[in-house]
């Protein structure tokens, strides 16, 4: 039986941490690209936030796929550049879903189309 240490515990928790909350972030994304969607409808007026939102959910799909690589991954330097990269995404994946609320919140009238 192997004893794991404090440091490959935490290791193991982010990797499952990551996998976890981007899968449910790309759920979020989803649901918000069908209310912005009801909102394009009522509204007739086509922004470009839905379009971010479903490049936010590449986001944490990527996220999501390079973790659970991770977590499969029994060797543990490729491990920890798998976590490593997985977190950088997940990151970018928040960033750009804070960027993404911005917009919403602000209501930026940015148009890809004209109606």
């Amino acid at each position: 039986m192997s004893v794991q240490t404090f440091v490959e515990k935490q290791e193991d928790s982010l990797a499952r941490s990551i996998f976890s909350v981007s899968a449910t972030m790309v759920g979020v994304c989803f649901t918000v690209i069908g209310i912005l969607n009801l909102m394009i409808d009522t509204t007739r007026k086509v922004t470009f936030v839905d379009d971010l939102t479903a490049w936010d959910a590449l986001f944490f799909m990527g996220a999501c796929i390079v973790s659970y690589v991770a977590m499969k991954t029994p060797e543990r330097k490729r491990r920890l550049k798998l976590e490593k990269t997985a977190d950088i995404v997940f990151l970018l994946g928040l960033g750009l879903m804070a960027l993404i609320g911005f917009f919403i919140v602000y209501d930026i009238n940015l148009y890809w189309h004209k109606i």
